[in-house]
């Protein structure tokens, strides 16, 4: 029995380990290289953008602020943050650079949006701590995508974009919005209790006609 029982113990201990290393990522990178040290951001750091990352700098300073309660003022030369476009990367591709002297973002196109969703899940709770780490990332599959079916259920505006704000969170890059049936379309029109598309779309040849619905 201890034959067989200690490989197993030995794996599970080694997996323990390497789970304790490597951060819970989603979608998982192509590439991940942990580093020693780790680098801890506060109200004195201060951020480097160019025209073209201003808005992810934004973003991330609205991440920081509903979770850590500051924001980091730009930089007037070089920062301890700094998020570059590098088109010499794959299309749609990042790469991620954390060390105890700061944090160094480079991507391609939306890549930038996608490498400031990895490193914004890097960020524990309570602390703006995130470990040293070299992430290098592209999509796999050009198309990445989620439906939403609204057939037959009504979904209140705030959901939709809920959902797509999730969507975006974790790299899905196309919405399909399933909106009608042969036997209905979801529409809502206030000021037209029964407008005629409702009538059309009532008629099908798999069921049974359906009284419009307002």
């Amino acid at each position: 029995m201890k034959k067989i029982f200690a490989p197993l113990v030995a794996l599970l201990l080694g997996f323990n380990a390497y789970s304790q290393q490597q951060p819970s990522l989603m979608p998982q990178p192509q590439s991940v290289e942990m580093q020693t040290g780790s680098f801890t951001l506060n109200a004195a750091s201060h951020i480097g953008l160019t025209a073209a990352t201003v808005p992810f700098g934004d973003m991330f300073n609205e991440f920081l602020k509903a979770n850590y309660n500051f924001k980091l003022p730009r930089a007037k030369a070089v920062g301890s943050v700094s998020f570059e476009e590098d088109k010499s990367l794959p299309e749609e591709g990042y790469e991620l650079k954390v060390t105890s002297k700061g944090i160094s973002l480079k991507g391609n196109g939306a890549g930038l949006f996608y490498g400031l969703q990895t490193l914004q899940q890097l960020f524990p709770a309570g602390k703006a701590t995130v470990p040293a780490i070299t992430i290098k990332d592209a999509p796999r599959f050009t198309h990445r995508g989620l439906m939403l079916d609204v057939g037959r259920h009504f979904f209140p505006a705030s959901y939709i974009k809920q959902y797509i704000d999730v969507m975006a969170q974790y790299k899905f890059n196309r919405f399909h919005w399933h909106l009608t049936e042969d036997q209905g379309l979801a529409y809502r029109n206030k000021k037209v209790s029964a407008p005629p598309i409702c009538g059309i779309s009532a008629q099908t040849n798999s069921g049974r006609p359906r009284r419009p619905q307002p």
